[in-house]
């Protein structure tokens, strides 16, 4: 965290919710998930040049923060699972088309 500077909060920040959970490499199993909530500062280097600073604003209670995203995660995925079907059916046909087109080029 940034402490001892003063930043300005009645201007709209770019807030985010971080839900993780990690492993233990030499015994193999998970540790409990944890989540946080931090912010995305930018800061000025020069006039050209900006720098963005990860500021972990507070840590939040995992459970409860999977109330709320687990139906917006559920959806999305739903949502990314027709799209891939709908490609693929789209490929399917084309790739049958083509197959058409050329077997038609050869009785010709």
């Amino acid at each position: 965290m940034l402490e001892g500077k003063n930043r300005n909060y009645s201007r709209p920040r770019d807030l985010y919710v971080v839900c993780y959970q990690t492993k233990n490499l030499k015994t193999d199993k998970f540790n409990p998930p944890k989540a946080f909530e931090c912010e995305i500062v930018s800061e000025r280097i020069s006039k050209k040049e900006t720098k963005q600073k990860i500021i972990i604003t507070k840590s939040l209670d995992f459970n409860t923060e999977m109330e709320w995203i687990a139906p917006i995660r559920s959806i999305e995925q739903k949502k990314k699972e027709h799209a891939t079907k709908v490609l693929a059916k789209q490929q399917a046909k084309n790739l049958a088309k083509q197959a058409k087109k050329k077997s038609k080029a050869k009785k010709d």
